[in-house]
């Protein structure tokens, strides 16, 4: 009967621990992608910053943050989905929550992709596309990976994850096209 009873209390106090883990997971991913979009609005406002009177000084540091972010999005992929043991999945309430955020970040990326589209004259003029369009692919890739990552915690939200997805590879796929022409 003892033993029992124990079984009891080790079962209760996993059912405890489970939603917490549950929780900081979630919390972990809201966090990433706060990181993300931090880095994404801090890469637009570099994009904006480079004009006519600094690009041979800065030109190059556009496609150089494309990759830092790119790089930056890969490190978030292996450090809070990667690491762990199994794929978190998340009840339907927290699944909106990180998916809520996560579309957050879809207004952030197409204001990233509209400043490198309207900077591509520019770089056109200075031979910084071929740089860029290389530079973009990887970033589609990695951040088109991330939304996946993101979206396979979220099972209850996948109309709605889709469709960031969707939105998210669009957009990459249209200033992509715009380097490589």
């Amino acid at each position: 009967m003892k033993v029992f009873s124990t079984l009891l209390a080790v079962a209760g106090l996993v059912a405890t621990i489970a939603p917490d883990v549950a929780a900081q997971k979630s919390q972990d991913v809201i966090n990433s992608i706060g990181v993300v979009s931090q880095t994404v609005k801090n890469l637009e406002k570099q994009v904006k910053r480079v004009s006519q009177s600094n690009i041979e000084h800065e030109g190059s540091s556009v496609a150089q943050g494309i990759s830092t972010l790119s790089d930056d999005i890969a490190s978030e992929i292996q450090n809070v989905f990667e690491s762990s043991d199994e794929g978190a999945v998340y009840g339907p309430s927290t699944s909106k929550d990180v998916i809520g955020v996560l579309g957050g970040l879809v207004p952030t990326v197409e204001g990233l992709f509209q400043a490198l589209i309207d900077f591509h004259s520019l770089a056109e003029q200075y031979l910084l596309t071929d740089d860029i369009a290389k530079a973009l692919r990887g970033l589609g890739i990695n951040l088109s990976d991330y939304v996946a990552f993101i979206s396979a915690t979220s099972p209850s939200q996948s109309e709605q994850s889709g469709a960031i997805s969707q939105s998210v590879a669009e957009e990459a796929q249209a200033v992509i096209t715009t380097y490589e022409i």
